[in-house]
């Protein structure tokens, strides 16, 4: 039996939220015994993305020239020429390449947008979505909240919803993070954890602010900030001015993030804008409640009062909510056992790609 020739198209795989899925995805496309490529719309590098396709044998390409030039756009055609994938399926601005080369007669595109409309791109890279997406043979939506802020630009008519997956890892005790002198100012205390790049759209001035208050009820806890940014000093000058210098940490990027959770006891997400966050998956993972503010496919995954609560972006909302759970460590190891159950479900790699590949198949008939 002929085997089904992915595609997949994105700018890059250094770290990020669809990388990580593009990722995830080609090489759970190819236990399912497919073919599959992935073209990268840069220059060749290295991360934990591109080593993790090598290790599991699955091509990857790089273009040479600049992206968007017409020498790139010249490379990325002759490659789909050559492959003749079934299926192209692109990321981010990958979309771009789909549309000009439009790909052979018999392959199928596919586009995932992978965040809310206002915040997924500039206004000129959503003018060509909306151009490219009348012709995708299939859009997807990682959330509803996705899907329901793409519906009136982008129209409903192919429209499917597809959650991100991750690896799910098995439930024994991860060792413990590298934190220097922070490990003692932890030790014995609820900790509170943030996973998320320090820029504007993560918000975490207002998760700042709601922990300065939380303190005032709950002496016993600290807050670390797992990642970088271009925010670290006006975040680390309200981290002072507010007093919180021996609760809040920033730990800057991090390569032991599961170590991290590990060590945690409830994380909290303050994002303005959000598709599916990985973070969140990772953290329920690990068997931690959720916090969360109401965006994007965080309420498909957070049910209040079951694995965590959704909140409002509102600083004492916030407060209150982390305390009704850190108050009552009973409470707060049921709600992790919920999440990790919860991910299980709707959250792994299998299931996600079982979901791409019914989509591809039902596009591949028509």
């Amino acid at each position: 039996m002929k085997k089904l020739k992915v595609l997949q198209i994105i700018d890059s795989l250094q770290v990020g939220g669809a990388e990580d899925i593009v990722t995830n995805l080609s090489t759970g496309l190819k236990k399912n015994d497919c073919e599959v490529f992935v073209v990268l719309l840069s220059k060749k590098h290295t991360t934990k993305y591109t080593k993790k396709l090598d290790q599991a044998k699955i091509k990857i390409f790089f273009t040479s020239s600049k992206k968007y030039s017409l020498a790139s756009l010249a490379e990325v055609k002759s490659l789909v020429t050559k492959l003749n994938p079934d299926i192209i399926h692109s990321h981010l601005s990958g979309y771009l390449y789909s549309f000009l080369i439009g790909g052979r007669r018999q392959s199928k595109n596919v586009h995932t947008i992978h965040n809310i409309y206002v915040a997924d791109a500039g206004w000129k890279a959503r003018l060509f979505q909306r151009l490219f997406l009348r012709y995708a043979s299939a859009t997807v939506a990682v959330s509803r909240a996705v899907a329901e802020s793409i519906a009136n630009p982008y129209g409903k008519k192919r429209l499917s919803i597809i959650p991100n997956g991750i690896e799910i890892p098995a439930m024994a005790k991860s060792s413990k993070p590298n934190l220097g002198k922070i490990s003692q100012k932890i030790d014995g205390k609820i900790v509170l954890v943030n996973v998320a790049n320090l820029k504007e759209a993560k918000n975490h001035r207002l998760l700042i602010d709601a922990f300065a208050i939380l303190l005032k009820k709950q002496k016993n806890i600290v807050l670390l900030i797992a990642g970088g940014g271009p925010l670290k000093k006006q975040l680390k000058s309200q981290i002072n001015q507010l007093g919180l210098k021996e609760n809040v940490f920033l730990l800057g990027r991090r390569n032991d993030i599961r170590q991290i959770l590990g060590i945690s006891d409830i994380f909290v997400l303050s994002s303005k804008f959000e598709g599916t966050p990985l973070s969140v998956l990772e953290a329920m993972a690990e068997s931690l409640p959720i916090i969360s503010t109401r965006t994007g496919g965080t309420t498909d995954l957070v049910l209040s009062g079951k694995n965590g609560k959704i909140v409002d972006a509102d600083k004492y909302c916030m407060a209150e909510a982390i305390f009704d759970i850190a108050k009552d460590k009973r409470f707060l190891k049921r709600l992790g056992v919920k999440s990790r159950e919860i991910v299980e479900k709707k959250g792994s790699v299998e299931v996600m790609t079982k979901n791409y590949l019914k989509l591809y198949k039902k596009i591949l008939k028509k």
